[in-house]
């Protein structure tokens, strides 16, 4: 950067002020002496500062900063429901998102200053009676009361499914196979439930996905 110019109007500005300060001549943004003019002269200091030091590189943005990397990680989440350990992204990415939907309801709009209902309240794109916000709580009741209680579900049904006797038979077929009456339909109907309520959970998680993309410009205070 060609810092001359810079210098040179720092230069010029503060010598118009100083000169006014002392009277001999009109201050040149008010028109007037004394008081103002000494105003006038901490306002070219400002502009001076402001001109020379640019906005990321001032003490009080580096306070805010390091206030943000020890303290405040506004951009840094980790979804509470899961563990520190290795995730798949298939996993990972639903979680994530719900998260930042979660802390947003949590730390921004509880209660918040954002007119979520009325005349000015927040409506979903598409849904003309649906507001913003009761959007958010139904996704958030689907998420906390349905998706992260499949895993009762599935234990529930695996613990009501026959266990097998033995998975190969004497001539080397794969079963599973069953010494007792009906414990082969027992198994196979508990295994098409848990195969078709895991398909209807993905389906609803992916449109609830999609649900969470469509109010994200409302997503802000």
């Amino acid at each position: 950067m060609n810092r001359k110019p810079i210098f040179n109007r720092l230069k010029e500005s503060l010598t118009e002020a100083i000169i006014e300060v002392k009277g001999d001549k009109k201050d040149i943004w008010h028109g007037k002496t004394g008081k103002q003019s000494k105003d006038s002269l901490w306002i070219r200091i400002q502009y001076a500062y402001w001109t020379l030091i640019p906005y990321p590189n001032r003490p009080g943005q580096w306070w805010y900063g390091l206030k943000c990397l020890m303290w405040h990680r506004y951009t840094t989440y980790k979804p509470r429901h899961l563990s520190h350990q290795w995730c798949d992204k298939v996993e990972a990415l639903p979680h994530m998102m719900f998260e930042m939907l979660e802390d947003f309801y949590e730390k921004e709009c509880s209660p918040g200053h954002v007119e979520w209902y009325g005349e000015h309240g927040h409506k979903v794109p598409g849904k003309d009676t649906v507001y913003v916000m009761d959007e958010i709580k139904d996704l958030l009741h689907w998420w906390n009361n349905v998706y992260l209680k499949q895993d009762d579900i599935w234990d529930a049904l695996y613990n009501d499914m026959p266990d097998p006797t033995h998975m190969v038979d004497d001539n080397g077929l794969y079963g599973p196979f069953f010494d007792k009456d009906g414990e082969k339909e027992r198994y196979e109907e508990i295994h098409l439930i848990i195969r078709k309520s895991e398909e209807e959970i993905t389906a609803d998680l992916d449109e609830n996905l999609r649900r969470i993309i469509n109010i994200r410009q409302s997503l802000w205070t």
